[in-house]
């Protein structure tokens, strides 16, 4: 019986090992969809201000594309489809306050696929 009581925990451990090893290829995004790291590019906002900031993308100057929403005092992983980025181009955010007035619009920056993109709000 002990011996029994001794294999059950190990296989038990083994397959809560395999479970973590196997959820950690994939990450939940702002929008509760999953998404493997490895094929999406990730724009990270590390959100210091208290509120929450709707993210946009700022495509031609004037059209916004919701990307997703950053909380307040936390880092957000928002995934970038990879139509939009192509095999590389120049990006452009916006940080649009829920409920509240004035943006912040950030500077051009040139994105490839797979590229990690820290986007930074200050209080």
């Amino acid at each position: 019986m002990r011996r029994a009581r001794v294999f059950a925990a190990v296989a038990l451990a083994a397959i809560v090992g395999f479970a973590a090893a196997c959820g950690s290829r994939t990450m939940q995004t702002s929008a509760g969809d999953v998404a493997r790291p490895d094929s999406a590019t990730v724009l990270i906002v590390d959100n210091q201000a208290l509120l929450d900031m709707t993210i946009y993308l700022l495509e031609g100057g004037s059209v916004r594309r919701r990307l997703g929403t950053a909380s307040g005092l936390k880092k957000t992983r928002i995934p970038i489809a990879s139509t939009i980025v192509g095999n590389g181009r120049e990006l452009q955010f916006v940080a649009d306050p829920v409920a509240s007035r004035g943006n912040s619009v950030s500077q051009r920056i040139f994105v490839r696929r797979g590229d990690e993109v820290m986007l930074t709000i200050m209080r």
